[in-house]
């Protein structure tokens, strides 16, 4: 899968591997910058000043919602999917998806998962680990097939 290779390659040259992963860290190491934007009635978005990337935030959002944002984001930079300008050459649904796959693996890494999940850790301290709701660590372990 695309994505979630993406994602991987992006974790095993960006992440310290510490949890929960930082995406602050890892945007501003690749040279994305974040800008928050109160003002915004969207989670956030992407686009090139200069040619450079830039993550615009809501802060109003959660945290955990913001932490998603920066890498759903960046996943559509790393992707090269289109910026700020909708292209009918690319299927924007396709995109969104991707981006999603993307942020999920960046902020719920497989590997760490899978070694979590084989050691003495509940459905609760997994979460907490990876700061994430319960629901998202429930849903991130049924799809890798862990439970």
């Amino acid at each position: 899968m695309q994505a979630v290779e993406a994602a991987k390659r992006v974790l095993g040259r960006y992440w310290d591997k510490t949890l929960p992963v930082n995406p602050s860290a890892i945007l501003y190491a690749i040279g994305v910058r974040i800008v928050y934007a109160p003002e915004l009635f969207v989670s956030g978005y992407l686009d090139l000043q200069g040619g450079k990337p830039v993550v615009h935030i809501n802060p109003r959002d959660s945290f955990t919602r913001q932490r998603f944002t920066l890498f759903h984001e960046l996943g559509h930079y790393i992707l090269g999917h289109d910026h700020g300008e909708p292209d009918s050459s690319q299927d924007c649904t396709s995109c969104e998806v991707m981006a999603d796959q993307f942020a999920t693996e960046m902020i719920l890494p497989s590997d760490a998962v899978f070694l979590y999940a084989n050691g003495d850790y509940s459905l609760a301290r997994m979460a907490q680990l990876f700061n994430v709701s319960e629901q998202a660590m429930r849903i991130r372990l049924e799809r890798l097939g862990i439970l």
